[in-house]
Parts: structure tokens; sequence; C-alpha cells
């Protein structure tokens, strides 16, 4: 069983501040995720899909320069969805690896898996590579 100074389950903002700091201050870090790349629901449905979908848009549809030109709707460029969200995986695939690279620069190990407790120090993690317990010393 492998035994960590602190567990964090999920790799949203505030799990990744919580890994951070805690390897900052010397300890053995874990977390544990259940998506296939670490950045949570932030990275992968929330936050960033979202705003790399409304930029995407406002670039490639040319929406600041409409004014200029004094085009009416039927002149303005149509942009494909799979336009849109190849570009929305690119981004999200990028920060994605990103923080992955992070962890791993930092020394924090990433956890694939689904998290339950079966004490309060203990998580039984079930992933694709089967299941396994870690634990938190504190």
């Amino acid at each position: 069983m492998d035994s960590y100074d602190l567990l964090i389950v999920g790799t949203g903002p505030a799990g990744v501040q919580a890994a951070l700091r805690a390897r900052r201050a010397g300890r053995k870090t874990a977390v544990i995720e259940k998506m296939d790349l670490v950045g949570g629901t932030c990275i992968h449905r929330g936050t960033i899909p979202s705003k790399t979908l409304r930029q995407a848009v406002i670039d490639l549809s040319g929406f600041r320069e409409w004014g200029i030109y004094d085009d009416g709707p039927e002149r303005r460029p149509r942009i494909p969805m799979s336009d849109l969200r190849a570009r929305c995986d690119r981004v999200i695939g990028a920060e994605a690896l990103w923080q992955q690279r992070l962890m791993k620069t930092r020394g924090i190990d990433v956890v694939a898996g689904s998290a339950t407790f079966l004490d309060p120090h203990t998580f039984r993690v079930e992933g694709r590579d089967g299941t396994r317990e870690v634990r938190g010393d504190t």
C-alpha cells in the first residue's frame, strides 16, 4: 500500500493548489483523479471549454470587425461546429498536459481512479489498472 503525508481527491483548482503547497512544505503528496487527465471539471467541462469556445467564435467570425465594414448578417462568415470543437479540444489537451507535467516536475503522484474512504486515513482507488489502497499518514 502506498503511503503519503497528504492525499487530495480531485485536481480542480483547489486540489492543484493544495498539492503544490503541500509539496512546497516538504510533504509527500498524491492527488487522486477519476478523469483521464488532471484538471478537474474546470479544465475538462467548465471554465476552459466555455471561455475557449467564446473566444474562438469571436476570433474566427471576425466579430470585432463587423461594424467597420457594415456587412449584414448574410455576409458574416459561417464557422462549422467541428472547427470550434477541434479548437476547444486542443486547448483543453494542452492545459491538461501542462498540469500533468507540473505535477510530475513537483514530485506529486497522480493516482488514477475513483476514491472511496475505507477509514479516516485510507482510500480505495478503483481505476482502469484495477483497485489499490492508498494511505494518508496525518
